[in-house]
């Protein structure tokens, strides 16, 4: 389900030291609140050095590649007009 991918994704973040896990049965305003304030600038630093260290720029592109070449794929067979 998507729900499961994207608690994946949070937790493999997460594992990455580039987000903090905060299950959705932990999330209230007064929780969240409260983490927030206690990270620090450097904790943020971190994680955002962690995500970007982990992310792919090249994803769009990646994404256009395949499309185009499945429908590439699929007019070549006579699936699509």
């Amino acid at each position: 389900s998507t729900t499961t991918h994207q608690r994946e994704n949070a937790r493999w973040m997460a594992q990455q030291h580039a987000a903090v896990h905060l299950p959705q049965s932990e999330m209230t305003a007064g929780g969240l609140a409260e983490l927030l304030q206690k990270m620090t600038r450097a904790e943020c630093q971190k994680m955002a050095e962690a995500a970007y260290e982990n992310g792919r720029r090249d994803a769009n592109e990646a994404i256009a590649n395949v499309l185009e070449e499945l429908a590439e794929n699929r007019q070549q067979r006579g699936t699509i007009a």
